[in-house]
This record gives C-alpha cells, structure tokens and sequence, in this order.
C-alpha cells in the first residue's frame, strides 16, 4: 500500500475526515432494521446529510454521541463497525502508519498521533520478552464506556493485521478483555480470528514481539515524513499537550489491579519530588486525593449500572479494604448509597 500525494489539512478538516470515515463504516454495517436508529442519532448529534456529503463541520465529539446510540439500541455494533477497519478510515495518522517501513514504527506513530483520530482513549505500546503488547485506555470523561471502547479493539486488530499481510498467522496472537463474555459472544468470534479471552486481568491485544520487526509491504519514507510532519503541526510537539491530571487518571486506569499507589509511589512514577508533584497538580486546581476519588467513583458508577457485581466486591475492585468506607465514601460523593444507586440504575432521574 503506497501513497503518492497527501493534502495538507488543518485540525479542524483532518478531524471532519476521520470522523466522516467512521461514520461511513456504521452506515455500511447497519441492518436495514437499524437505519431509523443511525438517522436518529445523526439528527441528536447535529450532523446533517450536507455535513456528511461535503465531509465538513464534523468533530470526534459528534461521533462519539453516535457511537454510544448505537451500541446502546445495537448490541455487539461496535464489533460490526470496525471489523472492517482499514488504515485509509485513520486520516494521516494512517498514511503515515501504512508508509512506515515496519510494524513497530506504525504502532508508535498510532500512539504519538492518536488524539487526532479518537478522543475517547490513549493507545498504549509496550512489550515484555515474548509479546507485543497494545491497550486501549480510556479518557476519564469515557470511563463509562468501558466495554464499547474494548470493542473497538477490533479496529485496531484488523489495522495490524493489514501492516502484517500474509507474512503471520493470525492465530499465533490473542485479544483480552477484562470482563465476562457477553450474550453476543459469537459477533466477536466472526470478528477476531485470534484466541479471544474474557475475565482477563486487563485488556489489551496480544502478538509476537517479533511480529515488530517485520516489514510493511508498500512503505514510502518519503510519504511517512511527510505525514508525520503534518500530523505534528496539527497536533503540536509530542508530549506536551496531556495535563499532569490526564497523566495521573490513565495511569489509575491502566493498573491491571486497580490499586492506588499512595502519594509518594505515584509522585516517584512521574519522576517528580512529592512537592513538585502536588504543586504541579495543584495548578491544575487539583490533587492527587481528588483525582483518585474521582475516577473511584466514576467506576464505582459504571460498575453498579452496567455489572451484577455486589457492593463488597466493587469495593475490592477499586482498592477499598472494607465495603464501609466505600460506601460512605460513595454516599458522600454522590449523595445517594451503592445500593440506592443500583435500584434507580434504570432510572437514572429519580436519583
């Protein structure tokens, strides 16, 4: 795959591109049932035909509220759509990805230049001695999306599985999903043709380490320098656009464990003094005791409406030694208890 000429877009077009090419995909994906719920969803997030036609006036943000309609009304959606992933649906961070050279310099420019096709998540990129490693993690404003963000995996699967070809087996890899196997089990064995695993530690898509070094077929150095400038020019230096704040709440999220390093450990984790660390976050009119408590109780939330887990194991999950202290911790945050919240969870009004 070989691109000759990249246009030069600004912030705003490359984000209408992208949102535009995923929009498309759920389009091609819908049953004809289900396309009164997409226009519908279209109208509540203001896009009109013209928006979509012209491929102008789009954001992330309208198509994230048509995401979370859709699989709302449409369980198992999310696989649907992105099975059929394709580099091109990436805008720039895409091109650059497929003119790359090998598969490690692709997922490291998916993860530099992520914000410019998603703002529900962070990509993560590691390794250890045997696997390649990538994770999904979500912001804090899209905790509650959990689920539907481990979904979008699927996406990222098939992206890889384009940079590799013929050269791999498929079934030398494997996907993790850190909760139980849903009802509609049999979309994600149409949809991944690896191991999928659930009540897993974290998820994260899982390959051969050596599968980095391989060669994408149809790299141009020349087409990847040049996409990868644009994409810092729209974006800005990499690392200096994410708050110590954002830091802070994905490296809460991204603990297989959910535990919460005290103050001193997660000071030592950022490389900072404690005092450079609270300094930091208290010009950011924050702490780390808020934002601990913060991101607790938006899980302890997602956890009560979307799981039949009890009130003692949510509890465990998020690093309390005790139910009591979480639920009086819950009851003060929210003005309401766990068990309250869980009986009004279908009606979230009469809180």
């Amino acid at each position: 795959m070989s691109y000759s000429r990249v246009d030069l877009p600004t912030r705003q077009e490359e984000e209408s591109r992208v949102a535009a090419n995923w929009l498309q995909r759920m389009a091609r994906a819908l049953e004809p049932a289900e396309k009164p719920i997409f226009a519908s969803a279209l109208k509540e997030a203001g896009i009109s035909d013209n928006n979509l036609q012209s491929v102008t006036n789009l954001s992330l943000r309208q198509l994230d509220l048509v995401q979370e309609r859709l699989r709302t009304a449409i369980p198992g959606f999310t696989l649907r759509t992105y099975c059929h992933s394709e580099l091109q649906d990436l805008g720039l961070t895409g091109y650059a990805m497929a003119s790359s050279g090998t598969v490690r310099r692709a997922l490291g420019i998916a993860v530099q230049y992520n914000e410019l096709t998603t703002d529900r998540y962070e990509l993560e990129f590691v390794t250890d001695p045997q696997y390649a490693l990538v994770r999904q993690i979500p912001a804090f404003s899209h905790i509650h999306e959990l689920v539907d963000i481990a979904e979008e995996l699927s996406g990222l699967w098939h992206i890889v599985m384009q940079l590799l070809g013929e050269q791999v087996d498929p079934m030398a890899a494997s996907v993790h999903f850190e909760y139980p196997a849903p009802g509609y089990l049999d979309i994600y064995r149409r949809t991944f043709d690896c191991p999928c695993h659930f009540d897993a530690d974290r998820t994260e898509l899982r390959f051969p380490v050596n599968w980095l070094d391989l060669p994408v077929a149809g790299a141009d150095e020349v087409t990847a320098e040049l996409c990868q400038s644009t994409c810092e020019r729209l974006l800005g230096k990499a690392g200096t656009r994410k708050s110590l704040t954002d830091a802070v709440q994905r490296m809460l999220v991204s603990r297989p464990d959910r535990r919460v390093p005290g103050l001193e450990e997660a000071a030592e984790m950022f490389h900072m003094s404690v005092n450079q660390f609270r300094k930091r976050l208290y010009r950011e009119e924050t702490s780390y005791k808020k934002v601990v408590l913060d991101l607790r109780m938006a899980l302890a939330q997602y956890y009560l409406d979307t799981t039949a887990l009890s009130v003692q194991e949510i509890a465990y999950m998020l690093d309390y030694s005790q139910p009591a202290p979480f639920s009086r911790a819950f009851a003060s945050y929210y003005g309401y208890p766990p068990s309250r919240s869980r009986e009004q969870g279908a009606n979230p009004d009469a809180r």
